[in-house]
């Protein structure tokens, strides 16, 4: 079964409390409810179709938490393109090591975190995020999709391993939803509880524990993106 899976299998017996809740600076507290979190990565998986990516296709994620985060990272698995997810604290060094071993076909991204990117970004197609909206920048080479990955393969998670070079760690499907039920089986969460994600998205333990743990299990993931 795929993360895309069980999530459809979530939302179908969801409730009426919500999926979703973002703390937003210029709107206040934004809901998203399950059929309306369907459609929005429905349309999501439609648009970077349309934009160019492919199954297969590596993906850098450089974006803030955020509902358009998490709805952008299910579209890419919805797709079965491989996100690659990193710290936006990475800099010069870290991001040679991961532009140079993953050679991401695309890169979504906040607008203002592009110029930091911008030696790393010829040929790639490239999405930005400006004003809580994704928009296409610069429309990449393409390609067809990588030969000999792994169909169990979901993303590729970087992580510090000392010495300034990040590891890429190649995650399936299977470890997601283990991960999220292990977690569950100690955390018991009850449907409709809150869960307030503050740790940056990009971390494996805030995409299992504080993203895909409450979806799967019928909390309410509330995003903060600063803890002040």
């Amino acid at each position: 079964m795929t993360v895309g899976e069980a999530l459809e299998e979530a939302l179908r017996g969801w409730g009426d409390h919500p999926c979703l809740l973002e703390v937003n600076r210029q709107q206040g507290v934004v809901s998203t409810g399950p059929r309306e979190l369907q459609l929005r990565i429905a349309e999501r998986a439609a648009a970077l179709q349309d934009w160019g990516i492919q199954r297969g296709h590596f993906v850098a994620l450089f974006l803030n938490n955020s509902t358009e985060f998490i709805t952008t990272f299910l579209a890419l698995l919805q797709l079965r393109a491989v996100p690659v997810l990193a710290k936006m604290e990475y800099r010069r060094i870290e991001l040679d090591e991961i532009f140079g071993n993953a050679r991401p076909e695309a890169v979504i991204a906040e607008k203002d975190h592009l110029p930091l990117l911008s030696p790393y970004l010829e040929g790639a197609t490239v999405i930005e995020r400006k004003n809580g909206a994704l928009h296409p920048a610069q429309y990449g080479k393409g390609g067809p999709p990588r030969p000999d990955l792994p169909p169990e393969l979901a993303s590729i998670n970087y992580t510090y391993r000392g010495c300034g070079y990040p590891l890429g760690a190649m995650l399936s499907h299977a470890q997601y939803l283990h991960g999220a039920r292990v977690l569950q089986d100690g955390l018991q969460g009850d449907r409709g509880e809150k869960m307030l994600a503050i740790l940056p998205m990009v971390h494996i333990f805030t995409l299992v524990g504080c993203i895909l743990v409450p979806l799967l299990y019928g909390l309410t993931c509330v995003i903060a993106d600063t803890m002040h």
